[in-house]
């Protein structure tokens, strides 16, 4: 079930799994611009409304989900590509206009700006991720890699080259999908060893969060957690970064990776700020969005985030037609 698609600079590729409302959603959203889309599905059953814009379906049940995404990846032929979670929207201006950029400059390996958050129980509760992330211009790998997982923001969502891509996920074709933490790590580390980490003043993608808020959702599987459970994934994973930086002794994944990811985790989430975004959310979720708005002058402390101001927002009509498109196909 597949549709061709005319050959432009950088694809979309949703990966989804048995979440068909989401899909149509997103296929709905992306068929507005004339970017090829990739859709790599898992689902027992086959998707089967009708494909919306330029999109290429392949349904690949019965694998592991890196498989999968290697098998479509094969399959694009654009310079670049971008992965969007079947429940977000990643802005094909914002791609554009990244994909100009990685072509005029070819130390750049990928490029990110400013992202959105909306809430699935209401569509109208918008946030703005604060950037903490920074560009990363070091000439040097392996420096480029200490500075990026001391300050760690996730590049999974971010545009690259195709052929690294593939590279990647060729490589963790096997890793099951309890290893997806680990996944993004290793994908994040290859593309900072392809090149610099640009920013662009641009709305790059909405992300829209779960309905339900737990305290569970914060004890997120890192890779400690995962080595722990499997010591001698470490040793493959030297293996696999020493293909893709070669000058480097064995070690690497811990002494480049680990060690400045696990300074980073320890600053950001200290024990007491876990507790207290605990409360938080806990707090925010037996409240409502309503209700918290009501009380927030009083008591400013059990606003999980603040209030975001979409009258002022410089992005305000992308999002309002991002937030149109939701409402009208929810249930």
């Amino acid at each position: 079930m597949m549709n061709e698609i005319s050959d432009k600079r950088i694809s979309i590729i949703v990966p989804t799994y048995k979440r068909p409302d989401k899909l149509k959603r997103a296929l709905l959203y992306y068929s507005r611009f004339d970017l090829p889309v990739f859709v790599a599905d898992g689902s027992p059953e086959p998707y089967s409304a009708t494909l919306e814009g330029n999109v290429r379906y392949f349904h690949i049940p019965s694998v592991l989900i890196c498989e999968r995404i290697y098998r479509v990846l094969c399959e694009v032929k654009t310079e670049y590509a971008c992965f969007s979670a079947d429940d977000d929207f990643v802005r094909p201006p914002f791609l554009e206009k990244a994909a100009a950029l990685l072509d005029s400059e070819a130390s750049i390996s990928t490029v990110f700006g400013r992202c959105y958050t909306f809430q699935e129980r209401d569509p109208r509760d918008w946030n703005f991720r604060e950037p903490y992330a920074k560009a990363i211009e070091d000439g040097n790998p392996t420096e480029r890699l200490r500075s990026f997982f001391s300050m760690y923001f996730s590049l999974f969502y971010t545009p690259a080259r195709t052929r690294v891509m593939r590279e990647i996920f060729r490589e963790m074709a096997h890793f099951p999908t309890h290893y997806m933490n680990i996944v993004e790590t290793m994908h994040d580390a290859r593309i900072v060893i392809e090149g610099t980490v640009a920013y662009l003043d641009e709305f790059s993608n909405a992300r829209e969060g779960a309905k339900e808020f737990t305290a569970e959702r914060l004890e997120m599987t890192g890779p400690h957690d995962i080595l722990r459970k499997d010591p001698l994934l470490e040793n493959e994973l030297d293996d696999i970064l020493k293909k893709w930086l070669p000058q480097w002794k064995y070690g690497m994944f811990r002494s480049l990776i680990l060690d400045s990811w696990t300074q980073w985790d320890t600053r950001r989430f200290k024990p007491w700020i876990r507790l207290v975004v605990k409360i938080k959310l806990a707090v925010s979720s037996l409240l409502g969005a309503p209700l918290k708005k009501r009380i927030k002058k009083r008591l400013p402390f059990l606003a999980a985030t603040p209030d975001f101001d979409m009258s002022t927002c410089k992005d305000r009509e992308a999002l309002l037609e991002i937030q149109r498109l939701v409402l009208s196909t929810a249930d």
